[in-house]
């Protein structure tokens, strides 16, 4: 919960990611409380929107009164920034790094801290000259009334100049105050936000405070109140999953291994006639074997195995399920109540799906593992294509990584006067460092920022996004494979038998399933590690690293 008001790229991600998303293809809660997520995710965006108006409002004002002073600080600070730029900074842009977004809504910015206490000095600095300026002006300009005999003025001849230097002065002192108090005012309903989660008020909050974050609550919920009556709706426990954009396989994570395999259906004794293969017996023989695994106690840590569920899952795009709503599949596929896919379907359908899969509408069967507390799920997905002469299977396995530690912020935000006043302070001390940011964050509301944004109509689950791009350790990879090594296994194991039973040659099959279990890749912690065959003093493979971006894709694929 905390990450969602101190993390803004995290809120701003959640917050796009349901907006944008169709409202047919929303993802699945995995676990978490999806609509007190969004809600807060959305508060938290509100809030700082309506924070950073005031504030640049106010240093604009701010700007305005002391508009001599600050002009010059932006001519001396820009001719600083721009002799930095092409004395230090200009190796950024010869070695192509990336500038770093802002991560942290209470990170510190030595840029900012610099700039800030520089204007203030330099105003203070200002404003004493100008009072000592006025002030000798008005003695002169008295000086010289006396001299005409008009000293009985005095009074009315200084007056002009106290209100000329004091009345800009006062209504700066004014905005600087407005300001603090404006970001102080935020901390503490950040706070309370925090403490309470949504559901209930913390002990010893302010009144004003507690009725602002109920307002900012009240108003998000109002404004979405029909999308998240849909998240509320939706549910894990369904057979049809339908998705947006190109991640098909939605809250299931990365691609870490990809493997395909065309046979060509042949009699064990060539003498007969070839068997006839059907695909739901197949797929009954498959989730028969990897069931049987939940009695392997041995096989890995903590008995994982006994929580393996292997289920059916309808993979429904949600553009072309509309485009093709008059066809009978569509139709047992929408809801007659909202025209909204439905969660599960019944028997017929699901063995119509098996038995002819269409482009936009796929059969597959999940398999899925979760370990380390719910932080690490493996899922295969295994999809079966065959007629009477050729046998083509399609597997893909995923892995949802723990949550990026950055995420997990319980009790780093201190609630009491002191912790909160100084860090108001803090993020005052680094005003004119924040003005770039504040003002993205009012351009990235604007309806075109978000219909054009990057990414738009791809959706993923709240765990996906907060999800990390590798594991936390060492024993969380290693069971990771484990995990998706066994599956393989067994279900290649499963296909043998089975043909096995049904009359069918196995030979080209297993020449096959050795040359994906040798040669296919685990592409873990951004490593690659090259088939179960490989470990040992006499394994010839090795871990083989790969860029950053490599954790996203798939592994190599085999066919």
């Amino acid at each position: 919960m905390a990450a969602v008001h101190l993390k803004p790229e995290l809120a701003d991600r959640i917050g796009e990611n349901y907006l944008n998303a169709p409202r047919e293809a929303l993802p699945p809660p995995q676990g978490t409380d999806a609509v007190l997520v969004l809600t807060q995710a959305l508060v938290a965006r509100r809030r700082r929107r309506m924070r950073d108006v005031l504030v640049l409002v106010l240093v604009l004002v701010a700007g305005l009164v002391a508009i001599p002073y600050s002009f010059a600080f932006l001519f001396g600070w820009g001719a600083l920034w721009l002799f930095w730029s092409l004395a230090f900074a200009s190796r950024q842009l010869w070695t192509g790094a990336p500038r770093k977004p802002r991560a942290d809504e209470e990170e510190t910015s030595i840029i900012g801290l610099v700039s800030t206490l520089a204007f203030f000095v330099g105003w203070l600095s200002y404003t004493w000259i100008g009072v000592r300026v006025s002030t000798t002006l008005a003695g002169l300009s008295t000086s010289a009334d006396d001299g005409f005999g008009t000293g009985s003025a005095e009074s009315t001849t200084s007056a002009p100049w106290a209100v000329a230097v004091l009345l800009p002065v006062l209504l700066f002192v004014l905005c600087a105050v407005a300001i603090f108090a404006v970001l102080l005012l935020d901390k503490w309903v950040t706070r309370h936000l925090i403490a309470s989660g949504g559901n209930r008020t913390p002990v010893g909050t302010n009144s004003v405070v507690a009725k602002l974050a109920d307002s900012l609550i009240a108003g998000v919920t109002r404004r979405h109140s029909a999308l998240l009556e849909d998240v509320a709706r939706k549910g894990d426990e369904s057979s049809v999953l339908p998705h947006a954009g190109w991640h098909a396989f939605v809250g299931h994570g990365h691609r870490v291994n990809a493997w395909t395999l065309p046979l060509v259906l042949r009699a064990r004794d060539r003498t007969e006639r070839t068997p006839t293969l059907h695909p739901r017996e197949l797929y009954s023989a498959v989730t028969s074997e990897l069931h049987s695994m939940q009695d392997s106690d041995l096989l890995t840590p903590s008995r994982r195995l006994r929580e393996l569920r292997v289920s059916p899952q309808i993979v429904v795009n949600t553009e072309n399920l509309h485009r093709n709503w008059h066809t009978p599949t569509a139709q047992a596929l929408l809801s007659r109540d909202n025209g909204l896919p439905v969660s599960d379907v019944d028997q017929e359908t699901m063995d119509l799906l098996v038995d002819e899969d269409l482009e936009w509408v796929r059969h597959f069967q999940r398999t899925s593992v979760l370990s380390w507390n719910s932080d690490l799920l493996v899922s295969t997905l295994f999809n079966i294509g065959c007629d009477d002469r050729t046998l083509y299977l399609e597997w893909n396995a995923y892995c949802l990584y723990p949550m990026a530690p950055r995420y997990r912020l319980r009790g780093v935000a201190g609630n009491s006067t002191r912790e909160v006043a100084a860090t108001a302070l803090l993020e005052f001390c680094q005003l004119l460092g924040s003005i770039a940011w504040r003002w993205r964050t009012l351009l990235g509301s604007l309806p075109h920022r978000r219909i054009t944004s990057e990414g738009s109509g791809e959706v993923r689950s709240i765990r996906e996004l907060a999800a990390d791009e590798e594991c936390v350790n060492e024993f969380q990879d290693l069971d990771g494979q484990r995990h998706i090594t066994l599956l393989q296994e067994r279900t290649l194991s499963a296909v043998r038998n089975h043909l096995v039973e049904r009359g069918f040659s196995t030979e080209a099959l297993e020449e096959q399933a050795t040359r994906i279990i040798n040669n296919t890749t685990n592409n873990f912690h951004g490593s690659q590690f090259l088939g179960a065959q490989n470990f040992g003093a006499n394994g010839t493979a090795t871990a083989v690293p790969t860029s950053s971006t490599a954790t996203h894709g798939p592994g190599r694929e085999s066919g």
